[in-house]
Parts: C-alpha cells; structure tokens; sequence
C-alpha cells in the first residue's frame, strides 16, 4: 500500500478486500451514521476544506473525492443499498430536494483516501469525520457540536477585537481610559483648590520689567515736560 500522497487510490477490489481484514481500524467505525439526519453542507464544507490543509495547498478534485466519498450520491437507476435524505444542501437542485446516499463504509473511505493522503494522515482524518457525522446525526440541525463551539469562538474572537480585545484595539481602549482619568483628576484638583477673590493689578502690578514698557516719545516728556509731540504736530 503506498504512502506517499498524490498516488492512485486502490484500483483492486482483491487487494482492497486483503486491506480490510489485516488493517486495524477504530472502534467508531462499527457505529453507523444517518446521513439523513446530517447537515451535508456544513460539514462537506469542512471536509473540502480540510483536505486542503492536509495536502498544502487547493485541489478541488480531491477535496471533492473525498466529500463524495462520505456523501456518495446515487442515481435513481442505481442498484446499491441506499438511504433517502431531504437535502439541505441550497447547492442541490431544486429547494428541498430529495437526495439518495448511499449507506457508507468508513473503513474503505479511509483506504481510498490512503492513497492521496498517505496512511497515518487518512486514519487521523477519517476517524475525525466519523465521530463528527456520528455525533451530527443526534444534532437538531445535524451540525456536529464541535464546528458550532468553533463558530461561537470565532464570533467570540472578532466580538472582542472589536471592542479592544486584543491588538491595538487594547492600547485604543486603555489610551482612552488613561485620557478620561486624566480629565477626572484635572476636575477634582479644580474644585479642590481654594477660590481667590479677582484683583485688579495695581500700578506696575502684572506687567513686564520697565524696559519692556512702551517708551514716551522723547525724553523731555518722561518726566512729564512739554506736550505729546503728536499732539503739537496736530495743533
């Protein structure tokens, strides 16, 4: 059996049969699912997209190999054991159409996947979308509890980072903080100061050296001798 991803999966129902009686597989796997009762585009969405994180990089062929193979669809000529579900797929033709899967071996999933994405990883993967399909059924809205409890944390996530939860919304929001303090403090030393009464600056009060003050005109009127120049200019 090769290992190495982006080879065939296995092409000989023989050699298929061999891998099923000597492969171990988890005890999950003998639980059966009802694909009627799941929500086949929540977790199908799921599926794809974590197929492309375990291969590194998008392949929608394989990402949409592997959804058919936990959803297999079958058409009305199709003699295979079958189950009927009302889609809930809004992908699916026609609103509330009726779709047939067929009953699905999770053991030859795992084995068909083996091929693309080697051994160990196809086990880890198919174990984990069993036990979501498993607990999906038993879900009002066939949506397994662990994508809604991850859902609730990415609106948790983006609800706090809005309101300066993390990142420079924290800094903002303790900037804002410090500034009102800041202004409380500035107000309560006001009132806490003692009011002095207004006086008005007496003679030489308030203003600057002498030197700074404006010069009269000339130096015969700055000790009070002779008229204002403009004046007598003026007549």
């Amino acid at each position: 059996m090769p290992s190495i991803k982006g080879t065939a999966s296995i092409a000989s129902n023989a050699a298929q049969n061999k891998l099923l009686r000597t492969t171990k597989f988890p005890k999950s796997f003998a639980k059966p699912v009802d694909l009627t009762k799941v929500n086949a585009a929540v977790v199908s969405q799921w599926i794809e997209n974590k197929v492309e994180e375990l291969l590194g990089f998008e392949d929608e062929i394989v990402a949409s190999m592997a959804t058919n193979l936990f959803f297999p669809k079958l058409n009305d000529d199709s003699g295979a054991s079958l189950m009927m579900s009302i889609s809930r797929n809004p992908d699916d033709a026609g609103a509330g159409a009726t779709v047939k899967y067929a009953k699905v071996d999770p053991r030859r999933v795992q084995l068909d996947l083996a091929g693309f994405l080697g051994d160990e990883e196809a086990g880890k993967f198919t174990t984990e979308v069993w036990a979501m399909l498993i607990d999906a059924q038993t879900q009002p809205r066939g949506i397994p509890k662990i994508l809604i409890e991850q859902k609730k944390a990415e609106l948790g996530a983006g609800t706090g980072s809005g309101n300066g939860g993390g990142g420079g919304g924290g800094s903002s929001s303790h900037n804002n903080s410090f500034g009102q303090d800041t202004s409380r403090r500035g107000h309560q030393a006001r009132r806490d100061m003692p009011e002095q009464p207004y006086q008005r600056p007496g003679p030489g009060q308030g203003q600057g050296p002498p030197h700074n003050r404006r010069q009269p005109y000339d130096n015969r009127y700055r000790q009070g001798q002779g008229q204002d120049p403009v004046r007598d200019r003026n007549g």
